[in-house]
């Protein structure tokens, strides 16, 4: 038997058949563990664009977000419906304060992330020295780990990750978008900086640089 749980994104984004959907429902139905679950996940997607700014995205986009709002058959639950509203919320999202060149592009960051927060994890708010939120950093008890990055770095610059031990620091890769997955194992401290393009071989203008826990 299938773990519904690895469902539960794609219903709330409205990505299911109408036989699995049915079929998450009625686990929801007999299940307040599941309900929490599938809140907790909601809160989640909806938590990651709060507090930016936005900007008036273009009029074909207004096509998109009507689409998804439209595409759903009636009398299907409340919570596919807020699902939707979810979806078209962050395509909106990923143009005005991501800024990606495609929307395709965005429904790969958006169904990468909604894997991510479908897993048992811990979240880590980013903070620069400033105390300004920057992100949020995801880790799984396997060592895997997610970047999320509040905006996509300046134009001439890339992030990039940085493990630490004991003080010595090696790069774990570079990045131009919002999202980047790496591996914590081994490291005491997981970092991120902006450097040129093809990164440094030390960190020149670090943003993070957070404990490893638990």
């Amino acid at each position: 038997m299938r773990d519904l749980r690895e469902l539960l994104p794609d219903y709330l984004l409205g990505q299911l058949s109408l036989a699995e959907t049915r079929e998450v429902e009625a686990w929801l139905e007999a299940s307040p563990q599941a309900r929490a679950e599938l809140e907790s996940l909601e809160s989640a997607l909806f938590a990651l664009p709060q507090g930016l700014v936005p900007v008036n995205p273009p009029p074909h986009l207004w096509g998109e977000v009507t689409k998804r709002l439209h595409s759903k058959p009636l009398g299907r639950s409340r919570s596919l419906w807020v699902g939707g509203i979810a979806a078209a919320f962050l395509v909106l999202a990923g143009w005005g304060i991501f800024s990606f060149a495609s929307y395709r592009a965005l429904q790969a960051e958006q169904a990468q992330l909604a894997h991510w927060l479908a897993l048992p994890a811990q979240w880590h708010l980013l903070k620069n020295a400033e105390g300004e939120g920057i992100g949020s950093m995801i880790w799984t008890k396997d060592g895997g780990c997610l970047i999320v990055m509040r905006d996509p770095p300046p134009a001439g610059k890339v992030y990039q990750a940085w493990g630490s031990e004991k003080g010595r620091k090696v790069s774990l890769g570079t990045f131009r978008g919002r999202i980047y997955e790496t591996n914590f194992l081994g490291f005491d401290r997981i970092g991120v900086s902006l450097e040129p393009p093809g990164g440094n071989l030390q960190p020149t203008e670090p943003l993070i640089s957070i404990p490893i826990q638990g």
